[in-house]
């Protein structure tokens, strides 16, 4: 692979990451926050607002799913088929296609329903469906929400993808 576009790809995962970091943390913050308020409505004021604890849920959507791309970009994710400790590099290779590919296997299919949807029809997609669709107790599309899903799929293939490029440079000595 040319170093050029191996290195945008791993500057591009970085960067990713980086944002991810800030909006997760930025929604965790939001859902702390809103379920303060939540506990002191309902325990002193005895009047909670009933738009909190959706709010809150939304929250904890973005902030489950972006902190899902964290972790796998920090290799802190479950692995299933661990890389083994030793030179041999194909070994190591071999382990980071078959994760790949059940990666993409898992993921690919969650995001061209949320996309396309079933026999190319795009009004039968997860994302259209919820443009149609309203919360429960606010004014506002579910697709705010609903939308965290391809972010989530797209930014982690980005990461994969980094991955891929990593596995595939050359490591220098002092890094073996």
């Amino acid at each position: 692979m040319n170093v050029n576009i191996g290195a945008k790809i791993l500057s591009i995962s970085h960067a990713l990451d980086l944002g991810c970091r800030w909006v997760a943390s930025g929604f965790l913050l939001a859902m702390l926050a809103l379920v303060m308020l939540q506990v002191v409505a309902r325990y002193i004021f005895d009047s909670p607002p009933g738009w909190t604890e959706e709010m809150a849920r939304y929250c904890m959507i973005w902030f489950g799913l972006l902190g899902a791309t964290i972790s796998f970009k920090s290799r802190s994710d479950l692995h299933i088929l661990k890389p083994p400790t030793t030179r041999f590099a194909f070994i190591h290779r071999g382990a980071t296609g078959v994760r790949a590919v059940a990666i993409i296997l898992f993921l690919a299919p969650i995001l061209w329903y949320s996309l396309i949807g079933p026999d190319f029809e795009w009004q039968r997609s997860f994302l259209y469906r919820h443009s149609l669709m309203q919360a429960e107790s606010i004014e506002m599309s579910t697709l705010l929400i609903a939308i965290v899903v391809p972010v989530f799929i797209t930014v982690i293939f980005v990461h994969l993808l980094a991955r891929i490029v990593e596995s595939t440079r050359p490591k220098k000595p002092q890094e073996e």
